[in-house]
């Protein structure tokens, strides 16, 4: 059976985003589906918001690591409820610890003019219901 792959815009399009091979890597199709049940459309700075509301139970930090100006827009993820974001986060990291799950969303899935850190004693929290 063959895998089936997306394209996911690390900033999407609609906030600004380009097929610029920096800005586009090719997933799982189920793992696209899940990051933007979790997501949506959602700038950065959301994304870091919502990390920090409703899955880990320390303050994160988001870095701005390219230093070029451009305005932020942000999306939006009307679609999907807390419980539907909740169940699809532990579906696509359920078997990543902590670590491994910062550098996969920075790797793959975050805006590439930013990064997620959070402090070493913070724990994801896998269990809410």
């Amino acid at each position: 059976m063959k895998l089936r792959t997306s394209r996911h815009h690390r900033l999407c399009r609609s906030l600004g985003g380009s097929d610029d091979p920096r800005n586009v890597v090719t997933v799982c199709h189920k793992s696209h589906s899940l990051w933007h049940i979790i997501f949506g459309n959602m700038h950065a700075h959301q994304i870091a918001d919502e990390i920090e509301r409703h899955f880990i139970d320390r303050e994160i930090k988001l870095t701005r690591i390219q230093q070029v100006r451009k305005p932020i827009i942000l999306g939006s993820n009307e679609a999907s409820s807390l419980n539907m974001r909740k169940q699809a986060w532990n579906r696509l990291f359920h078997r990543m610890d902590h670590e491994m799950t910062l550098a996969w969303i920075n790797s793959v899935w975050l805006d590439p003019d930013f990064i997620l850190t959070t402090p070493k004693s913070s724990k994801f929290r896998w269990d809410d219901n």
